[in-house]
């Protein structure tokens, strides 16, 4: 299934240029999904589906870009700081580390788990 987000702004004229926004004409977002080929207009339920999909996704991007992250400062020479094991480390490019400083170890938390902050 993929989803489509069109708009009055991404549509252009013929001769290229863009077209004039008229105030009494209102540009609306208009969400149409593709299922086997049919473009059928999203109702409130599929953008919600559509966003709960793409919030899903999130931990796992942020954990893919922690590890190109952490990669290529090694690889440009750099040293990075981990904690590990109650400590903070010290790691180079050549994979040795050393201990900076002993750190309090992570708080375990319920999956879930609703926190309010003051």
């Amino acid at each position: 299934m993929k989803t489509l987000r069109t708009d009055k702004q991404t549509e252009t004229k013929q001769n290229g240029k863009m077209p004039r926004n008229n105030s009494a004409e209102r540009t609306t977002s208009k969400v149409k999904t593709i299922r086997n080929g049919r473009i059928i207009k999203g109702s409130r339920l599929s953008e919600e589906r559509t966003v709960h999909l793409v919030e899903k996704r999130i931990p796992g991007l942020a954990e893919a870009a922690m590890s190109d992250a952490y990669r290529r400062a090694l690889a440009s020479g750099s040293k990075v700081l981990i904690a590990e094991a109650g400590q903070l480390k010290e790691v180079s490019s050549d994979g040795s580390k050393r201990v900076i400083k002993k750190i309090e170890p992570s708080v375990k938390m319920q999956k879930g788990l609703i926190i309010k902050i003051k």
